[in-house]
């Protein structure tokens, strides 16, 4: 790819970014959920394109540690329509979110999920609900 071809996907990039911050929740969750149908759908396909692309950078010399990380399977598939699903249910805390996934706790799905409930007990935007549903 070319760096001009970079640029001008840089600009789509930017262009659809606008779009979606003005986007309903709707239409994100929609996006979201048409994401990770689409991964869930040509995860043969994707996997397939990949190690092809694995086999290219092998042959440019990239380091074994960089083909690693590009490397998709099954699993890593999974995550990622995990992922997008996470955000999809817990989309109002996205560098919450960010922040999980850097420390690698995405993989597990029963971990998010409890990390989120103790979470929420102590938001700042939940205790006030909790404290009216707790007024007979």
């Amino acid at each position: 790819m070319s760096s001009s071809e970079v640029g001008q996907k840089g600009q789509k990039a930017k262009e659809a970014s606008r779009k979606l911050a003005v986007a309903t929740t709707k239409t994100k969750n929609d996006a979201l959920l048409a994401m990770a149908n689409a991964l869930n759908k040509n995860a043969r396909v994707i996997i397939e394109a990949n190690s092809i692309d694995l086999e290219a950078g092998e042959k440019k010399g990239l380091s074994r540690i960089l083909l690693d990380r590009l490397a998709l399977d099954g699993q890593r598939i999974q995550g990622m329509i995990e992922g997008l699903n996470i955000v999809r249910k817990y989309g109002k805390y996205p560098l919450l979110i960010q922040i999980l996934q850097a420390q690698n706790i995405f993989r597990s799905r029963c971990k998010i999920e409890k990390i989120f409930k103790k979470w929420f007990q102590f938001a700042p935007d939940t205790q006030k609900s909790s404290k009216k549903s707790k007024k007979p």
